[in-house]
């Protein structure tokens, strides 16, 4: 689980994953877009696309909270979190790709 705390305003902490393909290798994200989503059992609160920071083969991904989230529950509680990645050739996958993705602990206020 990944377990943070998030109130108006900040910008840390800043969350990073490796993002890796079924044989658990890093996935080439060279001209890639990326979409960071918080998503509850109905509907997605929140989102951000973001150019891939970590560029190449390294799988490196990385959120910032901070101006530009828009949506962010308001309710504490345990949400979805996963990375959406749009490839230079515009196809679309979705990460982690085994499960809903990783439990994310919110608390606002």
């Amino acid at each position: 689980m990944i377990d943070i705390t998030v109130r108006p305003n900040d910008e840390l902490p800043v969350i990073t994953a490796t993002l890796t393909d079924s044989a658990g290798q890093p996935v080439n994200l060279t001209g890639a877009t990326v979409t960071f989503q918080i998503r509850g059992a109905t509907r997605v609160f929140a989102q951000a696309s973001f150019p891939a920071v970590q560029a190449g083969g390294t799988g490196g991904v990385q959120f910032t909270w901070g101006e530009g989230v828009a949506g962010l529950p308001t309710v504490a509680g345990l949400y979805f979190a996963h990375w959406r990645v749009t490839y230079a050739d515009a196809a679309n996958e979705t990460f982690p790709n085994a499960s809903n993705g990783e439990v994310l602990q919110l608390i606002t206020g």
